[in-house]
């Protein structure tokens, strides 16, 4: 009987780790919510504002995917994503490529096994053969909140900058 009751503590105790240590790695791996809308809404007016200057209507935009220097895991579609949508609510006809077209590039030129962030003359070569008028860069970085988000607005014909701007933003738990 002792027996059986210190195999069953054994099975069981076993039992209760293993679903501690799955748990414990099924958190590891989750993405954090970030809260990107205030910063990027504050962002986007700016450059809205400089319109007149830039002329961006009815041009292609190519929206990298975040360099992030932070200690936590980002899904890099939301930034994107959410700065799509800023620019959708201003009612600006802008037109975005798609990092399909991206992906298919990067094959042809044999760079398609390098990390989704693109160094800037990778992203400047791959924006030139895509036609597109403007390439817009991010880089989050922080250790604790508020983290910072960089945006930088990119003319490709020239390589110049031509919009930056910082603002920082907290992630949710």
């Amino acid at each position: 009987m002792a027996i059986n009751l210190l195999y069953d503590f054994f099975i069981n105790g076993c039992n209760i780790n293993k679903n501690l240590n799955n748990n414990l790695i099924q958190e590891k791996t989750h993405f954090i919510i970030v809260d990107f809308n205030s910063a990027i809404e504050k962002i986007m007016i700016n450059i809205i504002k400089l319109n007149n200057l830039l002329h961006y209507q009815n041009t292609l935009w190519f929206i990298d995917f975040p360099e992030n220097h932070t200690n936590i895991d980002l899904d890099n579609t939301i930034l994107i994503n959410v700065i799509k949508e800023q620019f959708n609510k201003t009612n600006n006809i802008i037109n975005f490529l798609e990092h399909k077209s991206i992906e298919k590039d990067k094959k042809k030129l044999g760079i398609s096994n390098i990390n989704k962030n693109l160094e800037n003359s990778v992203a400047m070569l791959l924006s030139r053969n895509n036609h597109v008028t403007y390439y817009l860069r991010s880089y989050i970085f922080g250790e604790k909140n508020p983290y910072s988000l960089k945006i930088e607005l990119v003319l490709v014909k020239t390589g110049e900058i031509v919009f930056t701007q910082l603002e920082k933003f907290y992630w949710k738990k």
